[in-house]
């Protein structure tokens, strides 16, 4: 609508000289909605999506002369049927990447919500953790919401200016954990957060991760690790479907249900840890499921509705063992990495000495 009234002429912003209302003004009017909600609106499309009214062709009907052109719409039909098909079949195989691995006890750690320019993170537990992976040769996944990106959210902006660590620190920061620290990442996630930024920071990131040989995934990916004649599947998001206070677990739960395509399913977002396991007997397979708190400990919104905060969980590490003989055996999760990496020492010692 608003192109199509700044192609009738009205003025972007502002009245023009005679008084007549701006297209935001004449738009609201038609809406029968305020205009603050419309120029809120169109601020999230430009800031978020690119999307400039501006830049846009208006909505109007074709011309008779436009009619008498029209091409054949069988023909159309036809290309952007195969064009959707293209594209839908490309879109699901984006989310899904098959990563080859040796059969041997192996184990891939899930980096919790960083946060890294927020004042409240705990940013030498962090670096700990990553140093840890790092000697013990563990590839990482990146759960997201690497940056508070607040000052993209107006009514947030004054939550990023308490912040200690500048918004070109904190992306200095973002490009150090991605491309330079020395992590093998084999995914990056990108969280609410992190889409806040917009299209042009969510590239930025991509940049940097495929110089490093890795990739970020919108919101979450499907993870295949191939030995050959056997695979285990791990789903990551930052966040699934579904809550319970009762149950820390449940979204990841009832996508195992719906989904079932995974072994292992991780998440983030909710920052607080939890783990569970069980059999599926209708469909002979058992699930793992793991929730990550990440790196924010401290947060004053936390506080005053008092979410609990600061309870360790912060990663988490999975060791797979493909010569388990029994289901149960397949997967062990663990939320301190330590201990994690040294399950998966002790395998690998048996598995030398039995061979």
């Amino acid at each position: 609508m608003i192109a199509g009234l700044i192609a009738d002429g009205y003025f972007y912003l502002q009245r023009d000289e005679t008084g007549q209302k701006s297209a935001i003004e004449e738009a609201a009017r038609r809406l029968g909605i305020p205009h603050t909600v419309v120029r809120t609106r169109l601020r999230t499309g430009i800031e978020r999506y690119g999307l400039d009214p501006r830049d846009m062709p208006a909505e109007r009907a074709p011309s008779e002369e436009e009619l008498e052109t029209l091409p054949d719409g069988a023909a159309v039909l036809r290309r952007h049927a195969q064009a959707n098909a293209d594209y839908i079949a490309k879109a699901r195989q984006s989310k899904v990447r098959i990563i080859p691995v040796r059969k041997e006890p192996f184990a891939r750690a899930f980096i919790g919500d960083p946060h890294i320019d927020n004042k409240g993170a705990n940013l030498a537990q962090l670096h700990e953790d990553l140093t840890l992976c790092i000697r013990a040769g563990i590839p990482c996944i990146n759960m997201g919401d690497l940056l508070d990106n607040f000052h993209h959210k107006p009514k947030l902006a004054e939550k990023q200016a308490h912040n200690r660590m500048s918004i070109a620190e904190g992306h200095a920061v973002a490009r150090y954990l991605i491309r330079d620290i020395g992590v093998k990442w084999d995914a990056h996630l990108i969280g609410n957060h992190d889409a806040w930024a917009g299209t042009e920071a969510a590239e930025l990131f991509r940049q940097w991760a495929r110089e490093a040989g890795s990739r970020f995934y919108n919101w979450w990916a499907h993870l295949v690790y191939d030995w050959g004649d056997g695979r285990f599947s791990v789903q990551v998001a930052h966040d699934f479907k579904g809550g319970s206070i009762y149950n820390p677990t449940h979204g990841l739960q009832r996508r195992s249900r719906e989904d079932g395509t995974a072994d292992l399913y991780v998440a983030g977002h909710r920052h607080h840890a939890a783990k569970s396991d069980a059999p599926n007997a209708e469909r002979g397979r058992h699930y793992w499921h793991m929730r990550v708190a990440g790196y924010k400990e401290w947060d004053e919104y936390a506080d005053q509705k008092m979410f609990g905060q600061g309870g360790g969980g912060q990663s988490g590490i999975a060791v797979i063992d493909p010569w388990s003989e029994k289901q149960e055996g397949r997967c062990r999760l663990f939320h301190d990495l330590g201990e994690g990496i040294a399950h998966l020492k002790a395998l690998r010692e048996r598995e030398s000495e039995e061979a």
